[in-house]
């Protein structure tokens, strides 16, 4: 055993034992830092595989002190690990003698070597059946000695293990005494949970008619192939207990009369020969041993008869005991719906996620249980394990079920698998070797291992989709969140259009634990760039107050109205809530009117046992997820007496696990229940348990360095608190978790700043700029400036003035900016005409040739002047654009005279960006300029200058008209910006909310545009990001609102917006919303009000050189010219007239830009001047030709208003229907409406004059 993940982390101590089907060692486990059993599985068959997973898997999530407990299954190299408790002690016989028989762990290794991978077959004959396999010794007759304290000590603690199994939903079916040790201290623990099957449905006879277990201990159902349950293991332990008192077993003789014996009759009563037995446990041990399985104790009457209790009883965390199903008919229409899709030949994927306690596993059973309903409908189930590491784990169960399913077809099979696929799957999926091949069993011939990946995921493709043409296939996973990479490769491939089967795929998964496993980020970021389509997402959330009422009702069927409406009002939605409040009210815990959850939640509290409440509220302080070990010293709790309170903690559900591996974590399962195991502790035994906690986690080189801070903190030691948190927060800042690493220099600033209090802010403030945070940044800044040299706070104050502009706190950072300024000797324009003026003078700066080296001393003065101006020039750009400009070409003066490259790249991107909204002869500028860039940023290799210079290419396509082109180009700039840099949340937000989404709303794009534009308003008021939130406000918002004909919503929205802006001076964002309240004005049909605020506008706009701007520019031409042939249409006489030039006016105007997108909107114009005068055949001749300019220029919406226009104009009613039908399939509620925002209403005839 030298594979390498063994060699790295097992320290094998000694070989324990070996047989057949396996080996156990006795290992140090490096990362649980305790001695393990550690057992590998020798028989490689299908068959063993399978059975040795399904050992696993039973008892994984079962914790009891009176069964093993096993920690991980893994795969390596082709080999199959379990690691377990490692139990030291003797078998039952042998303690029953007294302690004579061999020493476990030898003893335990035996048997769990040879663990019941063995089973018996139809095809077995008489004569074998004498021999039987080493697995089953032969009956023996013990040196018998009575020995009833033993006997009364130990079996108890047998049937408490027998029933937790049962309680789990599982069966043992190979109960006998070497699967039964006794610890040196008394402990009864079974083992070997290899012939497991479910309660459920694997307890019935299996397709290859397996007669499982050992003959002498197997019940008479077991040996005659009938349905095996729970009274078959109370069979055996009635075996058991018939030789612990008479020291020989109920039947004797060979094989095969043991079995018939068995099926034919009951045993003799033991004391007709050794009379003075006591009688009630012979009595007990001849009704466990009755021929009829009904006839036999059940578990809970066995423990009774047993007087067996356990140390505190909880309900058990039963698989069969589940909460009524109520409601979620939403729910479960999704998933009807997919099933439909799949009867209709196309694949479906419904992703069910939510917290723990909303009822998934309810939802998906109830679901499940209407699929079996239908005889036609294949359900295949699988589910990922935190324990396991083993290939494909998502579809582990998924093939065992379909294997199966394989096999009963028969001679049909071969319609739907050929031996080929089998071969192949059998190569990364073992349960396909067990399927019988018509072409015999050779292998197929050595492939590269991708390739034979390929092969048998095609393989699966096409056996799903044969599957899939005889009926639905629905495919159902379980806790998705554990999903591992090679199982999201396999689902992607399987799901791939266009041979994608028709199969149902159902994801499911806990938000709580949405990353402890790779699959599902890997599926995300499929989805996010198209190789995986959106899934049909179940949300499954608090039930409604009808859902939990029907749940409370029928949880107390009994109680009084009041009652019930009160557990309703207290659960709050959650399922789990619900119960426990109705069990309280069950059991009279709380008077009616005086039910609360915390109240209940103290209660039981305050009923757990010492050890038990300390172990809460160790995980409770904890305050997240806290690795078990850690729990275990924290607590002081060893070996039993942990595994027993987490149980019972597990059991009452007031803790979940997590994680994976030896790094399973506790948590408490919510908020509620981590205050009531705090509520109340004494100041004295709080600080007992912050200080366990602090001293196992300062132990653990592990532990995060704030989650011991906390504990320090709360136990005074606040300098070394700081000093962690600090360290806590720079390993953030490394990792990129800004926000993360704000909130950790912020703890380590309070409660008193420490001496480096300064540095503390800098990095405060540079992790919030990262983050997006620029108004918080500031601050942080600026405070750190206070205690700084004048230099340092000097760019301090600079870099506390560029995020204030950035995130939109205007005047606040032109104040800031202002002083720097004065420091550096430059002056702030004191007005835009001043800007202008300074920006004409600096215009030959960027046609100045680029040196490839710096021309002169990197003076620091100089730098810093730089590096204002860049500061001031991107950060009023997009407010008071030609203040921007002036200081950009201040930048572009200073960056050449530099040299630098990086400097020179964005400076000349910028330029670009500036000369492109000039339009006319800027465009031609803006290209050189944007070519410049990019060759310079490329020879440079500088992400954030490569990053400038693809955003001037996309503004440059953007007031071109080139939308596609723009869009995409604003992506990969976004892209480099995010993946390759670092504080450029304003870089994002100006590309997605400046250029990239109205490049969509011109493309009609409007579902991309609400989406998105509501996501960029959510993130910049996240943020506190004005500047953002008010461009989505006044620009696209606005747009949203009037597709979905909401004008009021739209005017409230910019109305909103604007008066929470600055109110000093003219800003781009008042242009912005003067325009979009012009366009609701003409959406409502007020040409005359829309006119008069864009008359009024104008004169603001020329005092701020707004005109200036081709996007605002043409916005301004094209509503006046629209709003003044609308106003005209309801005119007459001079007014009209006037009307009717400056509708002229504006198209020329639209037309002299001289580009094929403002093409379009002039003929709009005209198209609207020309019905206005009534003369409708030149109205439709500009329409169409301006329907042809919008199809040139990819305006979708455009064209379709212009194509509704001249149906309306010709009275063709078909073709407005059509037009219409088209616009409110790309999400426009009123057609009538939007189209006067493109080509005027078009209704009616105007007056000639």
């Amino acid at each position: 055993m030298t594979e390498p993940l063994l060699s790295s982390r097992f320290v094998l101590l000694r070989k324990l034992g070996s047989g057949g089907f396996g080996a156990v060692f006795e290992a140090l486990d490096r990362v649980r830092e305790e001695r393990v059993a550690l057992k590998k599985l020798v028989r490689m068959d299908p068959t063993a595989i399978h059975r040795f997973k399904q050992e696993f898997r039973a008892l994984a999530e079962v914790r009891h002190p009176n069964l093993v407990r096993l920690h991980e299954l893994f795969g390596d190299d082709g080999e199959w690990y379990i690691t377990m408790e490692l139990v030291d002690g003797d078998d039952l016989h042998g303690w029953l003698r007294g302690g004579s028989g061999p020493r476990v762990p030898e003893a335990i290794a035996e048997q769990v070597a040879n663990a019941a991978t063995q089973a018996l077959d139809e095809h077995t004959t008489a004569p074998s059946v004498h021999n039987p396999p080493p697995s089953s010794p032969p009956p023996r007759s013990l040196p018998w000695r009575l020995d009833e304290a033993r006997i009364r000590a130990v079996f108890p603690q047998i049937a408490l293990g027998v029933q937790a199994l049962h309680d789990a939903g599982w069966l043992h079916r190979d109960l006998k005494p070497s699967n039964a040790m006794v610890t040196t201290d008394g402990r009864a623990v079974l083992l070997d949970f290899g012939l497991v099957a479910s309660t459920l449905a694997d307890a019935q006879p299996s397709l290859d008619h397996e007669v499982i277990g050992t003959p002498t201990y197997m019940s008479p159902e077991q040996a005659c192939d009938g349905p095996i349950t729970a009274a078959s293991d109370w069979y055996a332990v009635g075996v058991m207990l018939y030789e612990a008192l008479t020291g020989s077993a109920p039947f004797t003789g060979s094989m095969f009369q043991v079995l018939h014996h068995k099926c034919t009759r009951e045993p003799e009563d033991p004391r007709r020969t050794r009379p003075g037995l006591p009688d009630d446990l012979v009595d007990l041990c001849l009704a466990l041993l009755s021929l009829n399985p009904e006839r036999r104790p059940s578990g809970p009457e066995v423990l009774r008869r047993l007087s067996a209790r356990p140390a505190f009883v909880e309900p058990p965390a039963s698989r069969t005991r589940e909460l009524p199903f109520v409601g979620r008919s939403r729910h479960l229409d999704v998933l009807r719906s997919g099933l439909a899709e799949v009867r209709s030949g196309r694949a479906a994927f419904v992703e069910v996620s939510g917290r723990a306690g909303m009822g998934k596993s309810a939802l998906v059973r109830r679901f499940l249980a209407e699929l079996a309903a239908e005889p036609d409908t294949l359900v295949l189930h699988g589910r990922c394990f935190a324990h396991e590491a083993v290939p494909y784990k998502a579809f582990d169960g998924v093939v065992d079920g379909l294997t199966r399913h394989l096999r009963s077809l028969g001679a049909a099979r071969a319609s739907v698998i050929s031996d080929e696929a089998i071969a192949i799957l059998a190569r990364l999926f073992p349960a396909f070797a067990r399927l019988p091949r018509d072409g015999g069993g050779e292998s197929p011939p050595a492939r590269d291992a991708s390739e034979l990946r390929r092969l048998a995921f095609a393989a699966l493709q096409k056996t799903l989709g044969a599957l899939g043409a005889r009926g639905p296939v629905a495919l159902v996973v379980d806790d998705l969140q554990w999903g591992d990479a090679d199982s999201a490769a396999l689902l992607l491939e399987l799901l791939a259009p266009p041979s994608a089967p028709p199969v149902l795929f159902v994801a499911c998964h806990s938000t709580d634990e949405a990353e402890q496993g790779p699959m599902l980020p890997l599926l995300r970021d499929a989805r996010a760039r198209g190789a995986l389509a959106e899934p049909s997402v179940v949300e499954v959330g608090p039930l409604d107050e009808g859902d939990a009422y029907d749940l409370a009702r029928a949880l107390l069927p009994d109680a009084p109205e009041s009652s019930v409406r009160e557990v309703v009002r207290e659960a709050g939605g959650n399922a789990l809530f619900v119960r426990e409040l109705a069990r309280s009210v069950a059991g009279g815990g709380a008077a009616v009117g005086a039910l609360t959850l915390a109240g209940v939640l103290d209660a039981r509290v305050a009923r757990l046992p010492p050890e038990v409440r300390t172990l809460l509220g160790v995980v409770a302080l904890a305050g997240h997820p806290l690795e078990e070990r850690l729990a275990r010293d924290a607590a002081g709790l060893a070996g039993v007496a942990f595994d027993r309170a987490l149980r019972v903690l597990l059991s009452a559900q007031l803790l979940r696990t997590g994680g994976a591996g030896a790094r399973s974590t506790l948590e408490a399962r919510h908020d509620a229940i981590r205050d009531a195991a705090l509520k109340g502790l004494p100041a004295a035994a709080l600080a007992d348990l912050h200080r366990s906690l602090a001293r196992v986690l300062a132990a653990d080189p592990h532990t995060q360095p704030d989650a011991l801070a906390a504990h320090l903190r709360a136990l005074g030691q606040h300098p070394e608190a700081q000093r962690l948190n600090e360290l806590a927060g720079d390993r953030a800042a490394d990792a990129l978790a800004f926000d993360r690493a704000a909130a950790l220099y912020r703890m380590a600033l309070s409660p008193q700043a420490p001496a480096h209090a300064r540095a503390l802010r800098v990095k405060l403030g540079d992790a919030l700029a990262h983050a997006g945070v620029g108004g918080e940044a500031a601050q942080a800044y600026l405070l750190a400036a206070v205690e700084a040299p004048p230099e340092e706070a000097l760019e301090l104050e600079r870099r506390a003035a560029e995020q204030l502009l950035r995130s939109g706190h205007v005047d606040e950072g032109v104040a800031v900016i202002r002083s720097v300024l004065v420091e550096l000797g430059m002056a702030f324009p004191e007005s835009p005409a001043a800007a202008r003026a300074s920006l004409d003078a600096r215009r030959a700066a960027f046609d100045e040739p680029v040196t490839s080296g710096a021309r002169g001393p990197r003076d620091p003065r100089a730098l810093a002047k730089m590096e204002v101006c860049w500061s001031v020039g991107n950060g009023l750009g997009g407010v008071s654009p030609v203040v921007g400009a002036d200081f950009h070409a201040r930048h572009v003066e200073l960056a050449l005279q530099g040299g630098d490259p990086y400097q020179v790249t964005r400076a000349l991107a910028w330029g670009a960006m500036l000369a492109a909204q000039e339009g006319g002869a800027g465009a031609l500028r803006a290209e050189a300029l944007a070519e410049r860039a990019e060759a310079l940023a490329e020879r440079a290799d500088h992400a954030h200058g490569l990053g400038w210079s693809v955003a001037a290419a996309a503004v440059t396509a953007f007031c071109e008209g080139r939308w596609r082109r723009a869009a995409q180009l604003c992506e990969y700039a976004s892209g480099l910006f995010r993946e390759r840099c670092v504080d450029v949340a304003w870089e994002l937000g100006e590309l997605e909310v400046r250029w990239h989404l109205p490049a969509c709303a011109q493309r009609g794009e409007l579902a991309v545009l609400a989406g998105r534009a509501a996501q960029a308003a959510r993130e910049a008021a996240a943020r506190g990001d004005r500047y953002n939130l008010t461009n989505v406000r006044t620009t696209l918002a606005p747009l949203v609102h009037l597709a979905h004909d909401q004008p009021g919503e739209a005017r409230r929205e910019v109305l909103g917006a604007i008066a929470a802006w600055s109110s000093s001076g003219f800003h781009l964002q008042h242009a912005h919303a003067g325009l979009s309240l012009a366009r609701v004005d003409l959406y409502e049909g007020d040409a005359e009000g829309a006119l008069s605020g864009l008359t009024a506008l104008r004169a603001s706009l020329d005092a701020a050189h707004l005109m200036e701007l081709l996007t605002v520019r043409v916005a301004w031409q094209h509503l006046r010219g629209l709003a003044a042939a609308a106003a005209a249409h309801q005119r007459v006489g001079h007014d009209r007239r006037s009307l009717l030039r400056a509708a002229v006016a504006s198209a020329r105007a639209l037309r002299a830009e001289g580009r094929d997108w403002t093409e379009g909107l002039a003929l709009g114009v005209a198209g609207a001047v020309h019905r206005a005068r009534g003369e409708t055949a030149r109205a439709v001749a500009a329409w169409r030709r301006a329907e042809a300019q919008f199809v040139l220029t990819e305006m979708a919406l455009h064209a379709m208003a212009a194509r509704r226009a001249v149906a309306l104009a010709k009275r063709d009613a078909a073709g407005v229907r059509v037009a219409d039908g088209a616009m409110v399939g790309r999400g426009v509620t009123s057609p009538a409406r939007w189209s006067a925002l493109v080509v005027g209403d078009g209704e009616g005839e105007g007056a000639e004059g």
